[in-house]
């Protein structure tokens, strides 16, 4: 009788010894998983309750049933004790720890999609402040002199109808203090901000305008009123195309900018709901 219980008493702390032994490796698991907690789901709580342990507990119990107490009754199986109390601590630690790297991931990918729209925020941005808004009005506020100018003299010129002296100087004057300065503005935004295009190729409108500046330059160089007009050198000026291209990608633009700002702030409403108690 004796050897029995000290057989049993031997058991009964190899039990205890490997049940230690299983809780230091279910804290060593939880100190690897505690930073993956406090990113994911918030700080840590200081009364020693994890995200996921309620959620552990009942699987534990549910599929291995109430967890026994080690006891020293030589009449308890030890071996089966220990194996019991084992498996639902390590089930609980495991579904403790998926849930964290789940918390984790969810974050992490959701953190990598907001950057993304941040950047595409500040790309559509500069377009928007360094190039298409500034071409647009330019475009737009020249259309509007030139509507102005066109109104007031007649422009249907021809060897037949030739312009007056009048309407030389009043065309010349035009021509280098309005409509020269603007055409020049445009042709440095178009030049100098090149890589802000949206399109991979230069559209043909910007190319025939800086084409259109650089004759210009050319012809009022020697024009006079005193002397003949001669206009044919003139490359044309895109008027209807060029209006039509900063319009609608000023437009478009402008609405995907809009839309990123609203994806952001939807983003962020939902971070601070994730981090509210």
């Amino acid at each position: 009788m004796t050897f029995v219980v000290a057989r049993r008493a031997r058991s009964l702390r190899r039990a205890r010894v490997r049940s230690v032994k299983l809780t230091e490796r279910a804290e060593f698991f939880l100190r690897l998983a505690r930073p993956l907690f406090s990113g994911a789901s918030g700080p840590v709580p200081q009364d020693g309750s994890w995200p996921g342990q309620a959620v552990a507990g009942a699987i534990s119990a549910a599929t291995f049933g109430p967890v026994p107490h080690l006891t020293s009754s030589p009449h308890q199986d030890v071996s089966a004790t220990a194996g019991s109390s084992a498996w639902p601590l390590i089930a609980g630690w495991a579904v403790t720890l998926a849930v964290a790297v789940i918390g984790y991931m969810l974050k992490y990918w959701g953190d990598k999609r907001i950057e993304r729209f941040k950047s595409e925020l500040a790309r559509v941005s500069t377009q928007l402040s360094d190039f298409y808004g500034p071409l647009f009005a330019v475009v737009r506020a020249n259309q509007v002199a030139w509507q102005t100018f066109s109104s007031e003299f007649n422009l249907s010129w021809s060897k037949r109808s030739p312009p007056t002296r009048e309407e030389k100087v009043a065309w010349l004057n035009w021509m280098s203090r309005v409509f020269m300065p603007a055409n020049i503005q445009m042709r440095d935004i178009i030049v100098g901000k090149a890589h802000l295009l949206r399109e991979v190729e230069m559209p043909d409108c910007l190319i025939e305008l800086c084409a259109h500046v650089a004759a210009a330059n050319a012809i009022l160089e020697d024009l006079s009123p005193d002397e003949e007009f001669d206009l044919k050198t003139l490359i044309a000026y895109p008027q209807e195309e060029l209006l039509e291209y900063t319009a609608r990608s000023f437009g478009e633009l402008k609405r995907q900018q809009l839309e990123l700002i609203g994806k952001l702030a939807k983003k962020k409403q939902e971070g601070e709901k994730q981090v509210s108690p």
